[in-house]
């Protein structure tokens, strides 16, 4: 499912018109992006964590040379699925 169609289905069931409900989508991700930044961490019990994590700088090796590259260090997020969704795909 793509954004657009997940809007379609969510304003149905808010009762919303597609413009709002677009915008209160671009708000709630807008808020755990920022969220994420900010704390490094964001849960909903039942669905998964967003959590912010350091990769440390490293040297690695290009494959087609073998010649050694310097990576630097960034930050990353992971997402760890929460037991009722995960429960959900199983059940």
């Amino acid at each position: 499912m793509i954004k657009k169609e997940f809007v379609e289905v969510l304003s149905k069931r808010l009762q919303e018109t597609k413009k709002r409900t677009d915008e209160i989508v671009d708000d709630f991700l807008g808020q755990i992006v920022e969220s994420v930044n900010e704390t490094g961490l964001v849960k909903f019990v039942g669905f998964g964590n967003f959590e912010a994590k350091d990769v440390p700088a490293r040297t690695c090796r290009n494959p087609k040379t073998g010649e050694s590259v310097e990576v630097k260090s960034k930050r990353k997020v992971l997402f760890k699925v929460g037991k009722e969704f995960k429960d959900s795909l199983n059940g």
